[in-house]
């Protein structure tokens, strides 16, 4: 299995593919941290998606309902919020100083 198909190479680079991984998951902290997501926030709604997860898996995926994801949405919400106020903090202690 190619690591990259368009690539000349045919052999998969199992190596390649672990820095790819570490750099996407640098991507995503970075990504959190921009929204103002705690580390917490991240595996509380982990968690919570995850629960809806296993719910569509149980009943058989039959029913899509964008309100199983809600709450989810509210979670991120609460963390922008939190951002704004810590960036009015930060932008409040450089002035003052």
């Amino acid at each position: 299995m190619p690591w990259k198909w368009w690539a000349k190479y045919q052999k998969f680079d199992a190596q390649n593919a672990k820095v790819e991984v570490v750099d996407l998951f640098h991507f995503l902290v970075s990504l959190a941290q921009t929204l103002g997501m705690t580390a917490d926030d991240v595996y509380q709604a982990y968690l919570k998606k995850n629960a809806v997860n296993h719910q569509r898996q149980e009943t058989g995926y039959v029913k899509k309902d964008e309100a199983d994801s809600k709450h989810i949405e509210m979670l991120t919400a609460v963390s922008c919020q939190r951002s704004a106020h810590r960036s009015d903090r930060t932008e409040k202690l450089k002035a003052d100083s």
